[in-house]
């Protein structure tokens, strides 16, 4: 069974359905698109792939605070215009260089480019966040239980572990961590502890590494273990949040067996949502801390250190670099 980790780690992994190609028959309905019933369930990339949506956390600026941040005249009339401008105002790159890159760039991507290049030179670069995803430690499964709770009177029963749900908390409850889990939680901190002697021992980032858990139990008792081998106060522990708990990917999957679609449908309605909730608040760019025109070197800021983690217990940190024109210390976020 996957904890929280596994469920972010599902989310993360979303599939996208496309029409399979199929060596089996053409009549196999599993090889077939989504019957219609199905269709507002299916998963739909916002750019088809192999493409990649540049703005997938709707962190990236718009062209209008870039354009105000840099005081450019709005709208942009010429986008290889602001860029020379920007170019010339943020860097040392020679206009021969700049114009190379104006030159293979598409006109369509020209808008693209000013805020990449706003974020990589004006800001001089957003808070690095490390994320480090820790499953729990071996655990009892109950199996006897599990199947007695689950299928009373042998008879699946399709509210257990949904919301409001009774009988899955008592499962939980007797799904705890073996001498061997214990073990695997002790040995995953000292671990962590070594890979974040940074973060956890540098005054001043106090409040930069972070650990999330989820409701579980056998997850929260590898959060404690874990936890236990960090330096006190080093380390900010937030409330056990029920989104992390395990769950099934949010999609349906082509193939499918048969029956599948019926039975996973109100899965992916409620757990996906969930899961997408979990994933998005976690999984997403640091923002850039603090606009170019504060005093922060001229319009040249640096990176804040931000932390943040997730996972059935799991802890991360960001070492805060500096933008090789960056003049002060990081902030803390």
């Amino acid at each position: 069974a996957a904890a929280a980790a596994a469920a972010i780690a599902a989310a993360a992994g979303t599939v996208a359905l496309q029409r399979a190609a199929s060596c089996e028959a053409d009549d196999d309905i599993r090889f077939q698109d989504l019957p219609a019933e199905y269709e507002e369930q299916r998963f739909l990339p916002a750019r088809p792939y192999p493409a990649w949506d540049r703005n997938w956390d709707y962190c990236e600026p718009s062209d209008r605070e870039v354009a105000r941040a840099l005081r450019h005249a709005w709208p942009i009339a010429d986008y290889a215009d602001a860029v020379r401008s920007l170019y010339a105002e943020h860097t040392n790159r020679s206009s021969e260089r700049v114009e190379r890159l104006l030159e293979r760039t598409p006109e369509a991507e020209l808008p693209a480019l000013y805020r990449r290049a706003y974020l990589e030179h004006a800001y001089g670069g957003a808070p690095t966040r490390h994320i480090i995803l820790v499953r729990h430690g071996q655990y009892d499964e109950q199996r006897p239980l599990s199947r007695a709770l689950s299928r009373p009177a042998g008879v699946p029963d399709r509210d257990f572990g949904m919301p409001l749900d009774e009988a899955f908390p008592r499962l939980d409850a007797e799904q705890t961590l073996t001498p061997l889990g214990r073990q695997q939680a002790t040995a995953t901190g000292r671990r962590i502890a070594e890979m974040l002697r940074g973060a956890l021992q540098e005054e001043g980032r106090e409040a930069h590494v972070r650990l999330h858990v989820s409701t579980l139990t056998r997850a929260k008792e590898t959060a404690d273990l874990i936890a236990a081998e960090l330096p006190a106060g080093r380390v900010r522990r937030l409330a056990p949040d029920p989104n992390l708990a395990e769950g099934y990917p949010p999609a349906h999957r082509i193939p499918y067996s048969k029956g599948a679609l019926a039975d996973g449908a109100r899965e992916v309605h409620v757990e996906g949502a969930r899961m997408e909730a979990a994933y998005r608040a976690l999984v997403y760019r640091g923002r850039p801390p603090y606009p170019p025109d504060d005093g922060a070197g001229g319009g040249r800021g640096d990176g804040a250190a931000e932390a943040a983690s997730d996972g059935a217990a799991g802890a991360a940190t960001a070492p805060g670099k500096l933008s090789p024109r960056a003049s002060k210390p990081p902030r803390v976020s």
